[in-house]
């Protein structure tokens, strides 16, 4: 079950047409079946460490996941791979 929260940003972001970052599962198939472009937060940080905004991005994946953010392995893999820091 998708929250009120990610509901409501769905909404906004079917309304204006923005990229949504998302990283429930269920919210982000909701999103997609209203064609909605969407990003988790490791593709986010591929993208800033791709545009020079954060100089590596293993240290920041480790920060997330000391505070609890799961990343699963394959993922943390293809986005080290992607940024060249594998």
């Amino acid at each position: 079950m998708v929250d009120d929260g990610e509901a409501e940003a769905i909404a906004l972001a079917q309304e204006t047409g923005y990229q949504l970052i998302l990283d429930d599962l269920q919210a982000r198939a909701l999103a997609r079946r209203f064609g909605i472009r969407i990003i988790g937060t490791v593709g986010l940080l591929v993208r800033a460490k791709q545009a020079g905004i954060i100089p590596l991005l293993k240290p920041v994946m480790n920060q997330l996941k000391a505070g609890g953010f799961f990343i699963g392995i394959a993922l943390e893999q293809e986005a080290l791979r992607l940024v060249g820091e594998l």
